[in-house]
């Protein structure tokens, strides 16, 4: 039967065999075209593989099928890659069914706020991040979010100064996310402290630490990181704490520490428009993140990795430099 289908492929996905539990889903689906949980477990199956266009087939094949939950469920993923692709129209789109479906969906507020601010329309985002502030059902993390667009938009900042207003971008909720990889030793003595390097793809890194993986560990300080761990669908190996930074984002080589055959590079995401400033000075936070990289990289340097962080997937994630194509050539800044 498609169910006994659907619970094998379950079973499947549990001990990591992913490709034996789509083949599963393949077949309850065609005894029942119709099997909403199929579709949505496929969906999310191919987001988790980064097989986005494949994933919105499977989500707005649920939303033919349910019009409640699930329907909202799907939705909401099908609103993050239009989102992630930069189809902010189509994403609105996204989240206005989920609106129409559960109206206090506080993350669908936050998330058309955000593709409003991204296509202009400034005073519908305020309007969105007012709304989640004001609801009684947020949770910390989202309504710093709306917050910190609300300063954006508005144009706050502690003096009201450009530069303060770069510096909170750069500081405000800054965190420690890691990438590690191997690369040649040519390529990584490429790097020079206090240089400017831009990223064209996206950038994979996570938020675990251990031990290094490869022979070079980028340290990526940021508060702009989007965390996407909570759509990671990895249980053979664990979970990796995907994060990750849009195409095009702007790094300053803080520091390049090494230790025997190992290096630690240390990169402080920032926005474009402050890349002069950026390059001029550094600051005494700055130093300060140094200085704790540094002693994290002398505590880690020795120790085992954590295995999900070693899973062939991750590792083909995290296998290219940040900042220049694989023959060492930097990406033009401009």
């Amino acid at each position: 039967t498609a169910k006994s289908y659907f619970d094998k492929a379950a079973d499947s996905f549990e001990t990591g065999k992913n490709k034996e539990g789509l083949e599963y889903l393949d077949k309850a689906i065609a005894i029942n075209p119709n099997y909403t949980d199929a579709w949505l477990q496929k969906g999310v199956i191919a987001f988790a593989a980064k097989q986005y266009e494949e994933a919105l087939v499977c989500f707005y094949k649920v939303t033919t099928l349910d019009s409640d939950s699930i329907a909202a469920c799907a939705w909401y993923y099908a609103g993050i890659i239009h989102h992630g692709a930069g189809r902010f129209i189509q994403a609105i789109e996204c989240y206005d069914k989920i609106l129409s479906i559960e109206p206090d969906y506080v993350g669908a507020w936050l998330q058309k706020g955000i593709a409003c601010e991204a296509l202009g329309r400034n005073d519908e985002a305020l309007k969105l991040f007012e709304k989640v502030l004001a609801s009684n059902a947020i949770d910390n993390g989202i309504a710093t979010q709306a917050q910190k667009h609300i300063e954006k938009i508005k144009g706050v900042s502690a003096v009201g100064s450009m530069l303060d207003n770069v510096f909170d971008k750069a500081f405000v909720g800054l965190k420690l996310f890691y990438r590690d990889t191997k690369l040649p030793t040519e390529l990584i003595s490429n790097y020079q402290v206090m240089q400017i390097i831009t990223e064209r793809g996206i950038t994979d890194m996570t938020h675990k630490e251990g031990g290094l993986t490869g022979n070079l560990r980028y340290v990526i300080a940021t508060s702009n990181a989007k965390d996407l761990s909570i759509f990671e669908f990895t249980p053979d190996d664990g979970n990796f704490g995907l994060a990750v930074l849009r195409p095009g984002a702007f790094f300053k080589v803080l520091d390049i520490y090494k230790i025997g055959d190992n290096t630690q590079i240390l990169l402080l995401e920032f926005p474009k428009v402050a890349a002069k400033i950026f390059k001029m000075m550094i600051t005494t936070l700055e130093k300060d993140i140094i200085e704790s990289v540094r002693n994290s990289f002398d505590k880690n340097v020795n120790a085992e990795p954590l295995p999900e962080l070693q899973s062939s997937d991750w590792l083909e994630r995290t296998k290219n430099p940040l900042g220049m194509s694989d023959d060492g050539r930097f990406f033009d800044l401009e």
